[in-house]
């Protein structure tokens, strides 16, 4: 497994287990920074696994984040 697979398996694991989705202030550049990863090698992969830019899929989470919240708490952020 090459080093980037991992990053992306870590970089999935930090959106689904970790949530980090829910910080505004966290960009794919900022995850990548975390990681310690590549960001251009990682891009390149998030965008081939998903079809998002890594800042599509942070933003994609965090709409269907916000709509779980409204729809099923009432809670608009």
């Amino acid at each position: 497994m090459t080093k980037t697979r991992k990053d992306y398996d870590r970089f999935i694991a930090l959106m689904t287990d970790g949530m980090l989705y829910i910080n505004p202030a966290v960009s794919f550049h900022v995850a990548c920074l975390l990681l310690g990863a590549d960001e251009a090698a990682l891009g390149t992969l998030v965008e081939e696994e998903t079809g998002f830019s890594g800042d599509e899929l942070i933003d994609s989470y965090r709409n269907s984040y916000k709509a779980f919240l409204w729809d099923n708490f009432g809670v608009k952020m």
